[in-house]
């Protein structure tokens, strides 16, 4: 009932809150050990917004049996195909995937000279996967909030992805 989150939503973010709410219920059926769910919720959230993709490996990273982390993929990734199999054509792809909004992960980076650059963003999301491979104790939610803060940190920042972070800046609070 926050005020800022609420004018958040009906000014910038009006369809962003169904993948914020998809995604705290991965992370509910995740602490319930429902991981196939938890996947699942994470392929239906991407099938509003493409960002909730950058959870799954972590979530992943987070299941210790290998059986239910493959069925938590299978249950993501199908769920997100099956969402947009109905619409996948060439400009699907370029309004969805190659947009201004989705490829700016890519986009920031320090420059090596002829034409290569390192992406800080991609790095440092690397770095922060393997460090999740070896700890996988701890509250999921820190990881997503760890990822979305990781990725704000280095791309130019958009006022509606405050919504993506407030669940979680309120749960850190609290």
């Amino acid at each position: 009932f926050n005020p800022f989150t609420i004018v958040l939503i009906y000014v910038f973010a009006n369809i962003d809150i169904i993948p914020v709410l998809l995604t705290l219920g991965s992370i509910y059926f995740f602490r319930k050990n429902k991981y196939i769910l938890s996947g699942g919720l994470i392929g239906i959230a991407a099938g509003f917004k493409t960002y909730p993709l950058l959870f799954l490996p972590f979530l992943l990273a987070k299941i210790k049996d290998s059986n239910q982390r493959i069925k938590a993929l299978v249950s993501g990734l199908g769920i997100f195909l099956l969402i947009i199999l109905p619409f996948f054509s060439k400009s699907f792809f370029s309004l969805s995937f190659a947009s201004g909004l989705t490829t700016r992960i890519f986009s920031g980076g320090v420059s090596l000279g002829f034409g290569e650059a390192i992406l800080p963003a991609v790095v440092s999301l690397s770095v922060f996967f393997l460090y999740s491979l070896e700890k996988t104790y701890g509250n999921l939610w820190k990881t997503y909030l760890g990822v979305l803060l990781l990725v704000f940190s280095f791309i130019h920042f958009h006022i509606q992805w405050l919504l993506w972070i407030a669940p979680f800046m309120v749960m850190l609070f609290v």
